[in-house]
């Protein structure tokens, strides 16, 4: 890996903290269910796997065309569709998503993605190396979760990838396209 990309991606170590556990309500959904999202603005693995995201994800969105990144570029397209009352619009949403894809599986999707589309390397970086830092992320993927009044509990992230790492996002929809479903 090329020394510059090294000196980028060394976390800080006076700044660094463990991520930690939050919930968000799912104000739209019946009942107001949580939303578990790990913050990891601030951990080791923030700017590894923030670059790697913005280094997958526009190639993802450059062979995906159907894919939108946000709620505001998909209205932008709405606005553009002629629609009559015979129109329908259907929307999925798949349960925990991020959480759920297989840990290596979504690797070796992101790396036959690229390799279908003729991609050897990327800033410098062999598939092989962004195959490895797709792992080391998802691997060490560690949290704290601490409830007024108690002790800390420790956990590792051991199936999918947190909700809040910035590459979770483009491993999650690569796994997706390539199998068309999530198995549990």
């Amino acid at each position: 890996m090329p020394q510059y990309i090294m000196e980028r991606l060394q976390p800080s170590q006076s700044e660094s903290e463990l991520p930690h556990l939050y919930y968000n309500p799912k104000d739209h959904k019946i009942g107001e269910p949580l939303r578990p999202i790990v913050s990891e603005i601030k951990s080791l693995l923030a700017k590894l796997s923030s670059f790697l995201g913005k280094i997958i994800c526009p190639l993802f969105d450059k062979h995906t065309h159907y894919a939108l990144s946000n709620l505001i570029t998909f209205l932008k397209h709405l606005k553009k569709f002629k629609t009559t009352t015979e129109t329908n619009l259907y929307t999925f949403d798949i349960t925990d998503l991020h959480t759920m894809i297989p840990q290596k599986e979504a690797v070796l999707s992101i790396c036959e993605f690229l390799g279908r589309h003729g991609y050897q390397k990327i800033h410098g970086l062999s598939i092989n190396t962004i195959k490895t830092m797709f792992l080391h992320v998802l691997e060490n993927s560690y949290f704290v979760l601490q409830l007024p009044g108690m002790k800390p509990k420790f956990y590792q992230q051991i199936r999918g990838g947190a909700m809040g790492s910035a590459c979770t996002q483009v491993l999650a929809g690569v796994y997706v396209k390539k199998n068309g479903r999530v198995n549990l």
